[in-house]
């Protein structure tokens, strides 16, 4: 045994004995994951930077699951040049002793906002911390007034089942379809560098609005946003060109994204019903369906812009990462890849050629 040992460490010796050690945790946890499939993996990416941003929902970042988290993450760190975009919901609402939702948008209070900001910036540097305690290699990126990052919108109100105006809060978006306006390009090389250099951007969940002066002119003056952390990992995603975008969530047990109904996404509008048809088999994510409408359209959105998306749970996410080979889709719920991509694109465009024939009156001769 100890002559096979020392004949692999002779084949892989090129990845170094840090990233060694790394995989080797991975291949004892994961049985899943064998050195002969995370070797390719590593090994073509290493010198490429993005490979992935990664979202991670904050129900796995509290008490008893950080932990495991930070562990996985500095083994993951050491193999692939990932981006991590961190959600803070749960931890929100255990500092906060509630959760008050609206079809899936975290209602946020202006006295609410100091911990909201605590909270996502203590997570950010607790998990660095914990990533490098064990030997990950992590730097936290915490969007401040000064050095805001993101420009997101503002929404304050959205429109209830009567249109009428419900209040939300102190919530950020980033509008679909808008991305390019939504990141600092500065704030997106930096992040590549950091790739680059060896380290895993861990991206707190905060955004900064500039309030306009009584003329309608920005100021300098920029107040905190709640976002939704996917659309931080929608906005880097656009702006890095990572080959993929992963949505780790306890929901994709029940996510399963019917690709040939998901087409329809391109010529229409979200329905009840269309939500119903592509997740038939999840009665929670109908009922907050506006959540699910959420997430999905951001993944579509991204696949029509030309990334590859995928939605995984946690147990499938290193299995997914570095098992990137024929039989990988097995570990997710939904992949969105390039040829869906092209087919959504497709569609959006036998869309439009039929409204502009609609639209054009027919030609009569005089």
């Amino acid at each position: 045994m100890g002559k096979v040992r020392e004949k692999m460490m002779e084949d892989i010796k090129d990845i170094g004995s840090r990233r060694v050690d790394a995989l080797e945790r991975i291949v004892a946890s994961h049985r899943e994951i064998t050195m002969e499939s995370a070797l390719p993996m590593i090994r073509r990416y290493r010198h490429r930077v993005p490979f992935a941003v990664v979202k991670m929902s904050g129900e796995y970042f509290v008490e008893g699951r950080i932990q495991r988290s930070a562990r996985d993450l500095a083994d993951l760190s050491l193999l692939l040049p990932i981006m991590l975009a961190l959600g803070s919901g749960e931890p929100l609402s255990e500092r906060l002793g509630y959760t008050n939702k609206y079809r899936g948008i975290r209602i946020t209070k202006p006295e609410e906002m100091p911990t909201v900001v605590q909270v996502a910036e203590e997570l950010t540097r607790d998990l660095v911390q914990r990533i490098e305690a064990y030997n990950g290699r992590a730097e936290a990126v915490i969007p401040t007034p000064a050095n805001p990052i993101f420009n997101f919108d503002w929404l304050e109100h959205i429109k209830d089942d009567e249109g009428r105006p419900f209040y939300v809060g102190e919530v950020g978006i980033a509008p679909i379809g808008e991305e390019a306006r939504c990141m600092n390009v500065e704030d997106a090389r930096s992040l590549v560098a950091t790739v680059g250099e060896g380290r895993m951007p861990v991206i707190s969940p905060i955004v900064y609005h500039a309030l306009r002066s009584t003329l309608g002119v920005p100021s300098k003056v920029r107040k905190p946003l709640n976002p939704d952390a996917d659309d931080i990992a929608r906005v880097v995603t656009d702006f890095t060109g990572p080959e993929w975008l992963v949505f780790v969530t306890e929901n994709a047990g029940s996510l399963s994204i019917d690709l040939e109904k998901a087409k329809w996404y391109a010529e229409k509008q979200y329905t009840m019903e269309l939500i119903k048809q592509l997740f038939p088999e999840s009665p929670k994510l109908q009922e907050h369906y506006r959540n699910a409408d959420w997430k999905v359209e951001a993944a579509i959105s991204m696949a029509l812009n030309g990334h590859k998306v995928a939605v995984v749970d946690y147990q499938n996410l290193l299995p997914f990462l570095l098992s990137r080979g024929k039989n990988s889709e097995r570990y997710s719920r939904a992949v969105l890849n390039e040829s869906f991509g092209k087919q959504l694109r497709l569609a959006r465009l036998r869309r439009a050629e039929e409204v502009r024939r609609l639209e054009t009156p027919p030609y009569r001769p005089h």
